[in-house]
């Protein structure tokens, strides 16, 4: 196979079988690629470690992962992404709703706080232009931090992406722009 060209990829050797419940909405990994992280469908996330980085056949922990968090609130969480220094994360969510968590422990998924320390609901837009992107159907489905930490992007049920400006860099705390 050749590097970002999908025409040239080659079978999947392997399944991993790692999620009890043999379903996920999504997958991030640590930025360094020693732990890998997915939501369940049901509702809860994952995190397996690796000893190869980059390469989740190389997990160590078997199907219950080396941690595991249960989000209070939070309908199926289809995307997540972590700060880059691994203390935040943020869950983008089928009720429409991003939410915040702080992890006490960088990077240990068991370490989330519960609940979320901050949330923002796209219902939120209405009165903006964004409403029509909105109302096309806002399940989030995906979500990016900036590096800076200055802008959350979050990619929406119809093909559209929003662009959240954080009032204060990393956090969800002292609100959004749009």
């Amino acid at each position: 196979s050749s590097p970002n060209d999908m025409s040239t990829f080659g079978n999947v050797s392997s399944k991993l079988g790692i999620i009890p419940s043999g379903l996920c909405f999504g997958m991030t990994f640590k930025h360094d690629g020693t732990s890998f992280y997915i939501a369940g469908t049901n509702e809860v996330i994952y995190q397996h470690d690796v000893s190869t980085p980059w390469d989740p056949s190389t997990q160590t922990t078997g199907t219950s992962g080396s941690g595991t968090f249960n989000p209070s609130g939070v309908q199926y969480p289809f995307g997540m992404f972590f700060n880059y220094n691994g203390t935040k994360l943020f869950l983008a969510s089928s009720n429409s709703t991003v939410y915040e968590h702080n992890l006490s422990t960088a990077w240990q998924i068991s370490s989330a706080s519960n609940p979320a320390v901050a949330t923002f609901a796209l219902s939120t837009v209405q009165s903006t232009p964004l409403y029509d992107l909105v109302n096309v159907g806002s399940e989030s489905r995906g979500i990016f931090l900036s590096p800076d930490e200055t802008k959350l992007y979050l990619f929406v049920r119809g093909g559209n992406v929003i662009e959240l400006i954080l009032n204060t860099p990393g956090t969800l705390v002292d609100g959004v722009k749009l």
